[in-house]
């Protein structure tokens, strides 16, 4: 099955955006259940619907454990600060989670085409884990990065749109129903930077680099 590069690039470009929200762990909240909400996509797209323990296994960002989370607590207002007088910080930021969404989708698509999943998630995911590690990424994130070009103000109608996706998606999300393989389009800008950054991303080369890492990482184990 083709990897449908613009669905995963309107949900990476989503989670990008969680980064903006103004509220410490919310963030991350949200941006773990649209990455979630993006593996069963992918699911769906074949006619499965993973478990909510597979669906956070694969899809969430790394744990931070309790420290971690007392840390990003105590630092959060002054990475914020730092983001707010440094758009160019936050710009960084929200590239290098596009990247980390794209990539860790298009695993998740190859472990299902080869019939690693549904199966062993842990195993998939520590095989992804390597195979991102096993592989220069900088590339991708520096290219989304350098078209991220948008203003502020462009970026705060996105966030809004994804403040609205969130509370329509919340319904469906708590029944467990399968999600349809078609995606509406984000409106507008949103839609055009959604379709530029899935463009540079797609590093040539880069992808078939990273697939044959996960491959060779699996095989091992």
């Amino acid at each position: 099955m083709t990897f449908d590069w613009p669905l995963v690039a309107r949900y990476a470009l989503l989670c990008a955006l969680c980064g903006l929200i103004p509220v410490p762990l919310v963030d991350g909240w949200v941006e773990d259940r649209l990455r979630r909400r993006l593996v069963r996509r992918l699911f769906a797209a074949r006619g499965q619907l993973p478990s909510d323990a597979d669906a956070s296994m694969l899809a969430d960002a790394a744990p931070v454990g309790c420290l971690g989370l007392i840390k990003k607590l105590v630092l959060w207002p002054f990475k914020k600060l730092l983001s707010t007088v440094l758009f160019v910080l936050q710009l960084d930021s929200m590239a290098n989670t596009f990247s980390d969404v794209v990539h860790r989708a298009l695993l998740v698509h190859e472990a299902l085409d080869r019939g690693d999943l549904p199966g062993d998630a842990v195993r998939v995911r520590a095989a992804m884990n390597r195979a991102m590690v096993g592989v220069d990424l900088r590339p991708a994130r520096r290219a989304v990065a350098a078209a991220w070009t948008w203003s502020r103000g462009q970026a705060g109608q996105v966030l809004l749109s994804l403040r609205a996706r969130m509370r329509g998606e919340a319904n469906s999300e708590r029944a467990h129903e399968p999600i349809s393989a078609d995606a509406a389009p984000l409106a507008g800008a949103a839609e055009q930077v959604s379709v530029a950054l899935a463009e540079a991303v797609r590093v040539p080369g880069l992808a078939d680099e990273l697939i044959r890492r996960y491959q060779a990482e699996i095989e091992a184990t």
